[in-house]
């Protein structure tokens, strides 16, 4: 059997996401101890950030750690239904 060769892919940046709408991020402490979350604005960083390595920068304000998993907020562009029917909620 022939060995399969790794696929690489490039990075997903903000403004890879912001072309599609996302201008927030979620960013969750990695701290076995801490379940902080937060949802962030990064309009102020440039459309060449790698999203992935944002994480290990990052220092949680509730417990102090450093390193988030961060992740593109897309809440705001998903369907969201009306409780037990598939009848989109009015805006």
């Amino acid at each position: 059997m022939p060995v399969r060769q790794r696929e690489t892919f490039e990075p997903v940046t903000l403004g890879h996401i912001r072309g599609l709408g996302c201008r927030d991020l979620l960013v969750y402490c990695n701290s076995i101890a801490c379940d902080h979350s937060v949802a962030m604005n990064a309009d102020h960083m440039p459309d060449e950030t790698p999203i992935q390595p944002l994480g290990t920068r990052m220092v949680c304000s509730r417990c102090g750690h450093r390193g988030a998993d961060v992740r593109p907020d897309w809440s705001p562009h998903t369907n969201k239904l009306q409780p037990g029917t598939s009848v989109p909620v009015p805006r």
